[in-house]
C-alpha cells in the first residue's frame, strides 16, 4: 500500500508525500543514525546505546493475522503516519536538528536550498 499524506512544512510549502511503509522505516533508519552520534572506542566507532531516542515511533508492523492492504490497516497507518511525519517535521525544524534535514528533504523529493 502507497500511503498519501498532506503536511506543511516549517516554511510554509505545503507537500503531499506518497511513500510505502517500508519507505518510512528506512527514513526512521537513516533519521536515528544522523542524530545518534558513534562511540569511538577500542573497537572503532559503536553506535552510542544510551542516547536519548528523540525520535517519534512508526506504527507496528501489521500482526501475522492482519492484512497490510486491509482498508481497516491502511486508514489507521495513515493517521499514525501522519502523526509521525507532523512529529519529526517538528522535531528537525529546531536548530539541533539540522544535520538530518537532508535525510527529510530526499524523502520528500525536496532540492536542499543553499
Amino acid at each position: 500500500a502507497v500511503y498519501h499524506l498532506r503536511l506543511e512544512l516549517p516554511d510554509g510549502l505545503s507537500i503531499v508525500s506518497s511513500h510505502r511503509f517500508s519507505d518510512f522505516v528506512d527514513l526512521d533508519e537513516r533519521l536515528e543514525r544522523a542524530i545518534r552520534p558513534p562511540v569511538r572506542s577500542m573497537l572503532g566507532a559503536l553506535p552510542c546505546t544510551n542516547w536519548p531516542r528523540g525520535l517519534p515511533r512508526l506504527p507496528p508492523k501489521t500482526a501475522p493475522w492482519e492484512s497490510p492492504l486491509s482498508r481497516s490497516v491502511i486508514d489507521l497507518r495513515t493517521v499514525e503516519l501522519q502523526k509521525y511525519l507532523e512529529a519529526v517535521i517538528s522535531l528537525f525544524a529546531e536548530p539541533d536538528g539540522f544535520l538530518a534535514m537532508a535525510e527529510l528533504d530526499r524523502f520528500f523529493g525536496l532540492q536542499q536550498q543553499q
